[in-house]
């Protein structure tokens, strides 16, 4: 059996070295980093092929108010963006929370290259690492469960989406909040060609 490998895409300046800008209004917007412009990471054609992988890691910070919201964190491509699979969103409820910790994690496969119709799928979870009042506690009981993960989609397997994989794909994380009630921050967003 071949054995493959792995090459982070984005390694470069800006997206391993600027800040994004934090997502603080009531829209919906890129929240992992860009270069001037705003420009997304482009995924160059030759990693978009029949069965091509690719792999999405981020991580980041939330932090809410007394005033409850709804915050959603997914992945999108293309120049529309396109959303690509999405998590139910979060209800942040009124305690106010600094800096609770999230990490995003994707799996994208090629199904066709192609400018119209399903071209790739992908499945995505987000992980909380805190779902209660408080943030967790130093040291932490073992018996207490402060975090959660989400599935993207939240049910039925991959979702699938049209984006046009026979130019370079731009790739984002995007969030969107309901009201201007908490902060979604992006600090690491790496992506990930899968090949065997």
């Amino acid at each position: 059996m071949p054995l493959g490998y792995s090459q982070w895409l984005n390694w470069g300046s800006p997206w391993q070295t600027a800040a994004p800008t934090p997502l603080s209004t009531a829209i919906t917007a890129t929240i992992s980093p860009q270069a001037t412009g705003p420009k997304d990471f482009n995924i160059g054609t030759q990693y978009l092929y029949y069965g091509g992988g690719l792999h999405v890691v981020a991580s980041g910070i939330l932090t809410t108010t007394a005033t409850s919201t709804t915050a959603t964190i997914f992945i999108a491509a293309g120049a529309t963006p396109t959303t690509l699979c999405t998590p139910s969103g979060l209800t942040t409820g009124t305690t106010v929370l600094t800096g609770i910790q999230w990490k995003w994690e994707s799996w994208h496969t090629i199904t066709n290259i192609a400018s119209s119709g399903n071209t790739i799928t992908s499945f995505g979870t987000l992980t909380l690492f805190n779902s209660g009042a408080a943030l967790p506690a130093n040291p932490i009981a073992l018996t207490a469960t402060p975090g959660m993960s989400l599935p993207a989609p939240n049910s039925a397997g991959d979702t699938a989406a049209a984006v046009d994989t026979t130019v370079a794909m731009p790739i984002m994380l995007r969030g969107t909040l309901a009201g201007a009630n908490a902060t979604v921050q992006c600090n690491r967003f790496l992506v990930e060609s899968l090949v065997s």
